[in-house]
């Protein structure tokens, strides 16, 4: 099935993670890791991320691999692509964020270069595995090659490579490494935590937002843990799908050199989907929490200094009364799921 999610990504503590000012179920707010942006617009997994966010129909696809079937998708209403045009594929991170650097933004949609691993990103064929960085994605191959030959100079390197389709690369991934890209956000240089500050927040959190009465909790941590490196906008970090789990969309692992640390889930793009706005602007939706394998999203505004809230959208109606789920920030009234993981 396109467009769906195929496997398992953990659990979040409430069918909506927000974890700046706003509570989970109840009017308790928690505090947010250091350096964690406040919050944006969410919504739960009934199809309502393509109703906050209107997909204009544009040449170049948005940015993100909403279309593969290990991952939740973050655009429910854009189009699978076919096709790719890639800059090329590298060997390790530096070389990766080297390239980047050198690409010309002005001639790309904001998102891109979109940087992902080959496992990933399910090239029909691959000159071979490792980070490539993607300067477009294309409905059909015919398209990336016509969109290649108008930019000759800007990307003298750059191929259109056809993409496998959805099983294909589905089984592809299963039998692979299951290597992905850890890139943080645009704007400011971020934090990375050690693995004990990094649990000690999960663990407070994920108290807070399931107790209505924070004594019962472990004591708030500092909000200005020593970082073990500081790490700049773009940076780009190599890891396999099993390592990921294990801070429940809290933080995500990166490298501190030849050392493992991690960074806040919301100032990365992992999980996430750039998309074109009518007015010029772009949004991105984030995948940051799961209950029984139905994902949670938060939309934001999102540009060259990060990302922002975006301002209340439409109301978005029939909103089935048993979800518990925030549509602008509006909380709902149930503080439980649609059942437990185990219900019919």
């Amino acid at each position: 099935m396109p467009n769906a999610k195929r496997g398992s990504r953990g659990r979040s503590s409430c069918v909506v993670l927000l974890i700046a000012a706003l509570g989970c179920g109840s009017s308790t707010g928690t505090a947010p890791p250091p350096n964690e942006p406040q919050t944006g617009a969410s919504s739960s997994s009934t199809g309502l991320a393509d109703t906050l966010v209107a997909v204009p129909q544009t040449e170049v696809l948005p940015a993100g691999i909403y279309f593969r079937g290990h991952v939740y998708s973050t655009c429910l209403d854009c189009d699978d692509p076919g096709a790719a045009v890639v800059l090329d594929v590298y060997g390790d991170p530096p070389a990766a964020e080297r390239a980047v650097r050198e690409v010309p933004p002005e001639r790309l949609p904001f998102g891109y270069p979109l940087v992902v691993h080959t496992d990933e990103l399910g090239l029909e064929e691959s000159p071979r595995a490792g980070i490539a960085v993607v300067l477009g994605l294309f409905r059909k191959l015919e398209q990336a090659q016509d969109w290649l030959s108008r930019n000759p100079d800007a990307f003298p390197q750059a191929q259109a490579r056809a993409l496998a389709d959805t099983d294909a690369a589905f089984e592809r991934w299963l039998q692979l490494p299951q290597r992905r890209v850890v890139q943080l956000q645009a704007g400011e240089p971020v934090p990375a935590l050690s693995e004990d500050d990094a649990r000690v927040w999960t663990d407070y959190l994920e108290c807070a937002e399931h107790s209505a009465d924070l004594t019962s909790c472990p004591p708030l941590p500092r909000p200005d843990p020593q970082p073990m490196c500081e790490l700049p906008a773009g940076a780009i970090s190599v890891l396999r799908e099993e390592e990921i789990d294990g801070f429940y969309y809290h933080f995500v692992p990166v490298s501190c050199g030849e050392q493992r640390a991690y960074v806040a889930w919301r100032n990365t793009v992992f999980g996430a989907t750039v998309i074109p706005q009518q007015d010029g602007t772009y949004r991105i939706v984030q995948t940051v929490g799961a209950e029984c394998d139905a994902p949670e999203y938060e939309e934001w505004s999102y540009d060259a200094r990060g990302r922002h809230a975006p301002a209340p959208g439409p109301e978005v109606p029939s909103i089935p009364p048993d979800l518990q789920i925030r549509v602008a920030g509006v909380p709902g009234e149930s503080d439980g799921g649609g059942g437990g993981c185990g219900d019919s």
